[in-house]
């Protein structure tokens, strides 16, 4: 292993100093109006997120609440996830935070919206 690990070691100083020589270089300058355009896209990004999170953290397909055994037609049983309802996803705790992120997210960028 101390011969692969130092001729790996080695392979790898080289490379990056002729790579670090020969053809990286400075990237572009960027004005202050790449900054603002991010700034203005953080609250679709907030907004999609916890949209995702809702629907990702709700589903009991990946977080199942509670299991049941079930039978199928050829008698075999089997452990299904309890399912949940679209109301229940909502009325969580984690539902009415990120619905109030949402809300949250939706008001600065109408803020913003009419204050520019």
């Amino acid at each position: 292993m101390n011969v692969i690990c130092f001729a790996a070691f080695f392979m790898h100083y080289w490379v990056f100093k002729y790579l670090m020589l020969n053809h990286y270089k400075r990237p572009p300058r960027y004005t202050h109006l790449f900054n603002s355009r991010v700034i203005r896209l953080l609250p679709y990004a907030v907004i999609l997120h916890c949209a995702f999170s809702l629907c990702a953290l709700g589903s009991e397909a990946i977080f199942p609440k509670d299991f049941e055994t079930a039978t199928n037609d050829a008698n075999t049983e089997y452990v299904k996830a309890e399912e949940i309802t679209g109301e229940e996803r909502f009325t969580s705790v984690y539902g009415i935070i990120y619905i109030i992120l949402i809300l949250v997210a939706l008001f600065i960028k109408i803020v913003d919206y009419f204050s520019a």
